[in-house]
């Protein structure tokens, strides 16, 4: 299939300005050589937030729902189960020292006594099967191994928003301004101290649209395709909503290749994803009797989401108020079962039925934070302290920042759609669920590495256009 860029040419738009002006002349050994210096400024710019706190308080109550799958694999050789007695001691634990417990360190065996196990189907489980894998091999239960893990796959991203703007806009000033920005955007880099699935949701959705992208100018894409699927369906165990990536990228792709050969982009990698899934799938029917594809949690998301904004119909954007309340009309309802969730879930609709206003002012609200008013705290537990607020001045303005310049470029640059168009697709494919069911600042990390791409770009583009000037603005010399 033509490639965005052979497809422009071939559509008579104006092509991308001249390679000389665009960071062409670029060696390969130079280009390496930037790239390993990005990537290693990626580790130590991560690795310094880790250090200065290797035991966050923030999500630590999901990094411990997490701990406890693999601790019960690791110690029980129980599979995808908690306990609700040692879920509960930890998180006591944890609020009252306000910072993350390794399992190593905690007593368990008050907990252990008795316990009652209990399937999940609340969480994804990918993580814990690293952390499972992480601590048999080390035989130490520290939640380090993976923090450190994460820190090493995200400064590899570096290299893979490199090669997605390289391949869409063909510029490689431009892909090193980006892998650079990536490297050192803040953010992202505090996220990665945090042993959780938000860090991991960024991972693979960059993994994917790397190897979508490469797909495009393959002559035999069938070989890239699978792969997508292959990282897709491991990535769903993860995040869910990276199942959305590959509809989105192949949407994108109409304008290039036509229906047909889009049906195929989008067509393959979902049904190597759906064969991935099959086995959690079967594993949650003889659980439950349900068809749970993947996890529950839609329902308590769409009923706590519409308590983002004061109501009079009760919702609260609070799991232990959401608990009560599901308690004094349904005591027989247990937390984070699919029983649960499917009350929580008509709740939400009925709810929206009747307050259609209020839904329309969420839903405005959430458009807003997920991008003009984007801010990612690092810490709101200890926000009081001297560190954290500098590091919160640093941080908060750049989400929103970024993504207001990488409109600018949109707009700027908006005769380049067909390639804009695989960008804007990862970002709508990362903020639409969240969008419709309920926003935290952290889900919005996820779109960070198209904002820098488009920034980078946009950089190259200014820069370009000045050099440009600055040559025609110097007289020839004479004789």
């Amino acid at each position: 299939m033509p490639t965005p860029t052979e497809q422009e040419s071939a559509s008579g738009e104006r092509p991308a300005r001249a390679e000389s002006d665009s960071g062409a002349s670029l060696s390969p050994r130079a280009a390496r050589w930037w790239l390993a210096t990005f990537v290693v400024v990626a580790i130590l710019v991560r690795a310094g937030f880790l250090i200065a706190d290797p035991h966050p308080s923030e999500s630590s109550g999901l990094s411990a729902a997490h701990g406890e799958m693999a601790h019960n694999i690791v110690d029980h050789g129980r599979w995808f189960v908690t306990n609700p007695a040692a879920t509960t001691a930890l998180g006591n634990a944890q609020n009252a020292e306000h910072k993350l417990i390794d399992p190593a360190t905690f007593d368990y065996s008050a907990a252990d006594r008795s316990p009652r196990y209990r399937p999940q189907v609340l969480e994804p489980v990918g993580e814990a099967v690293v952390l499972a894998g992480l601590w048999t091999v080390t035989g130490d239960e520290r939640y380090l191994y993976l923090q450190v893990l994460q820190i090493v796959l995200d400064s590899a991203m570096v290299l893979l928003v490199f090669g997605i703007s390289m391949r869409l806009y063909r510029r490689p000033r431009a892909a090193l301004f980006g892998a650079a920005l990536y490297a050192v955007f803040l953010p992202i880099a505090v996220l990665m101290r945090i042993p959780h699935l938000d860090g991991w949701a960024i991972i693979w959705t960059i993994t994917i649209t790397a190897l979508f992208v490469r797909a495009l100018d393959q002559e035999r894409p069938l070989p890239w395709l699978l792969l997508v699927g292959l990282a897709t369906g491991v990535g769903v165990y993860f995040r869910p909503g990276v199942l959305l990536l590959p509809i989105a990228l192949a949407l994108a792709a109409i304008p290039s290749c036509g229906w047909r050969q889009a049906l195929r982009y989008g067509g393959v990698p979902l049904i190597v994803a759906a064969l991935l899934m099959t086995p959690w799938t079967a594993r949650n029917y003889e659980e439950f009797h349900r068809f749970i594809p993947t996890r529950v949690g839609i329902g308590q998301n769409l009923w706590e989401g519409l308590g983002e904004v004061s109501n009079d119909f009760g919702a609260v954007l609070d799991d232990a108020i959401t608990f009560q309340q599901v308690h004094r009309t349904r005591p027989d309802l247990k937390y984070g079962t699919p029983a649960y969730d499917a009350y929580l879930a008509q709740k939400g609709i009925d709810a929206i039925e009747q307050h259609p206003r209020h839904y329309a002012k969420v839903l405005g609200r959430r458009v807003l934070v997920s991008t003009v008013l984007m801010a990612n705290p690092i810490d709101t537990t200890d926000a009081q302290q001297p560190s954290t607020s500098v590091s919160n001045a640093i941080t908060h303005p750049l989400e929103p920042l970024t993504f207001i310049l990488a409109l600018v470029t949109l707009v700027a640059t908006r005769r380049l759609w067909r390639r804009h168009v695989f960008l804007v697709a990862v970002v709508l494919a990362g903020l639409a669920p969240y969008v419709v069911l309920h926003f935290e600042s952290r889900y919005g990390l996820v779109n960070s590495f198209a904002y820098v791409i488009l920034v980078g770009f946009g950089a190259d583009a200014v820069l370009a256009r000045v050099r440009a000037r600055t040559r025609r603005a110097v007289p020839a010399p004479s004789g």
